[in-house]
C-alpha cells in the first residue's frame, strides 16, 4: 500500500485502523512519512496491532514531519515504556 502511495503523494488523511504493523512495516510507513513530498495531515493507527520497537520507529518519523497535524492511536493498549 505505501509503495502504491508513493506515486501519489496528495494523501492527507491515511487510517490504518486494525493493522498489524510489524517491523518491515513501519520502516516503509516512517519512510513515507519523512519524505519531503508527503502530505498527509492526519494519521489513524487505531486498534493497531503494533509492538514497542515498532512505534517508537513511526513516532521517531512523526516528530521529524512537519506537515502531520493530527495523531490517532485510539484503542491501543499504551504502556509507559511505550509513551
Amino acid at each position: 500500500m505505501i509503495k502504491a502511495l508513493e506515486e501519489s503523494m496528495c494523501l492527507k488523511h491515511l487510517k490504518l485502523e486494525s493493522m498489524a504493523i510489524q517491523m518491515p512495516e513501519a520502516r516503509l510507513l516512517s519512510a513515507f512519512i519523512l519524505r519531503k513530498d508527503c502530505e498527509i495531515e492526519e494519521l489513524e493507527l487505531n486498534e493497531a496491532d503494533i509492538g514497542v520497537e515498532e512505534l517508537d520507529l513511526i513516532m521517531e518519523a512523526l516528530y521529524k514531519a512537519d506537515h502531520l497535524k493530527r495523531l490517532s492511536l485510539a484503542k491501543n493498549e499504551l504502556s509507559v515504556t511505550i509513551c
